[in-house]
């Protein structure tokens, strides 16, 4: 089993202001939920989406350098270790980006042992449901071994792009293996209304991406032909299987964040994709 759980990110906190990244999660629709003992480490949460904010003196830049899973006890090895700063077990894939391992059976009291709750209110957020995928570049095949070792099921290639799902499908890792970087660049969610998360980002200040839209190509049907349009989402398919995406540019530094709205989707759109790194 491999469930994905939520995205680390992390920066150093002298290089910068850590005002202004929790400025930018708030208007991203993020709430601090709580805090580890540590002072390092805190939980930001919008529905499902989770961010674990990491404050580290190693960070070259702020990026995001992890994802958290949710594993069976049974298949953790060795090659973990505990991570005081954040009170979970670490290990490394063969870039060194951290899986953050999150026993199934004990994952409350994991949470409950080293964190505390700092609000509980419930807020108006932008619609953001759940993260839905990552688009890493590496070209080490290596990398799909390790995750397939980790439960990932290997699903698709092409001349770009390896895809990977989690257990239950709902979390892509899509390796772009012509690009080197060792680094995330995008990161995916999923929205019930991606019109809604445009106008809260809009009216947000984000910077928001452009899109050349050919009209005569829409087979949405008039409403959200109209939207797609409208708000300057790309889409895909039909009214009956679809994904109609935006993106909002570096909302944090060192990534874009795409979110979308899909029916019967169920992959990141590669070629969606090449529009969003290509899109300036």
């Amino acid at each position: 089993m491999s469930n994905f759980s939520f995205i680390e990110y992390s920066f150093d906190p002298n290089k910068n202001n850590p005002e202004e990244i929790f400025s930018s999660l708030n208007k991203l629709g993020f709430v601090q939920r709580n805090i580890h003992a540590s002072n390092k480490s805190s939980m930001w949460t919008q529905h499902q989406c989770i961010i674990l904010l990491r404050e580290h003196t190693n960070i070259a830049v702020p990026c995001v350098t992890g994802v958290g899973i949710v594993v069976d006890e049974s298949t953790l090895t060795d090659s973990y270790h505990f991570d005081e700063d954040c009170g979970m077990l670490v290990t490394h894939d063969p870039n060194n980006f951290r899986i953050l391992a999150m026993p199934e059976l004990s994952l409350s009291k994991m949470i409950a042992h080293g964190y505390t709750v700092i609000d509980k209110k419930q807020y108006e957020t932008t619609g953001l449901e759940y993260f839905s995928g990552i688009v890493y570049n590496t070209t080490d095949s290596n990398v799909i071994t390790f995750y397939e070792d980790l439960g990932f099921k290997y699903t698709r290639n092409s001349d770009r792009y390896d895809t990977l799902m989690s257990t239950n499908n709902r979390f892509t890792l899509l390796l772009n293996k012509k690009n080197n970087s060792n680094s995330v660049n995008i990161v995916y969610a999923d929205t019930s209304d991606v019109f809604k998360t445009t106008s809260c980002y809009t009216v947000a200040g984000f910077n928001s991406r452009e899109y050349a839209i050919d009209k005569t190509n829409l087979n949405f049907g008039i409403n959200l032909n109209y939207k797609i349009t409208g708000y300057n989402c790309i889409a895909k398919g039909n009214q009956e299987s679809y994904t109609i995406e935006n993106m909002v540019r570096e909302p944090l530094p060192g990534f874009d964040l795409v979110y979308r709205t899909r029916k019967q989707y169920l992959h990141i759109e590669e070629e969606i994709v090449d529009t969003h790194n290509a899109t300036a």
